[in-house]
């Protein structure tokens, strides 16, 4: 159902929605941006319209990438959405996701934190890591970089698609 008068809003929404509307723009809201979001999210969101509003709004982003975020993470999770949307903005989106599949949304603050890069083998990673600490191994010497991994590394660090995080 598509809003299309601000007009006749009260005529087409369940009144309980109208409720929610008429406080929204009694607190400063514009009428037809309300309805705008009302019309794009539906009715079931009536109730977190306007913390939805607010998320796109701080975020700078567009209704899609908001929508799209509620379809992943449930509305309950929508204060999170400037965070994501900033982190999707600076770094790879899909290190970003990688994060998300390995930590709670919740935890999106520490992306920066705990990210390591992208590596595309262990042996890469493993290299990365031994030139970050400055460990000083003669060139004759062989590093087993599975073997690294599975003994130390792998206990201090989350690997998801290549893409490298440090344990909370």
């Amino acid at each position: 159902m598509s809003i299309t008068f601000t007009y006749n809003y009260k005529e087409t929404l369940a009144p309980s929605t109208v409720m929610i509307v008429d406080e929204m723009v009694e607190n400063g809201y514009e009428l037809e941006e309300v309805l705008d979001f009302v019309d794009y999210f539906g009715e079931e969101y009536s109730e977190v319209i306007e913390s939805i509003i607010d998320a796109v709004n701080d975020a700078g982003s567009g209704k899609p990438d908001l929508y799209d975020f509620i379809e992943d993470q449930g509305v309950k999770n929508v204060e999170y959405f400037p965070t994501y949307y900033s982190l999707i903005e600076d770094h790879n989106p899909e290190a970003v996701a990688a994060f998300m599949s390995l930590f709670d949304v919740s935890d999106l603050h520490l992306f920066e934190e705990t990210y390591e890069g992208y590596f595309d083998s262990k042996d890469n990673f493993v290299d990365y890591i031994i030139e970050s600490y400055d460990v000083n191994i003669s060139t004759w010497i062989v590093i087993d970089a599975e073997s690294t991994w599975e003994t130390a590394l792998r206990f201090d660090y989350y690997e998801e698609n290549g893409y490298y995080f440090r344990h909370l």
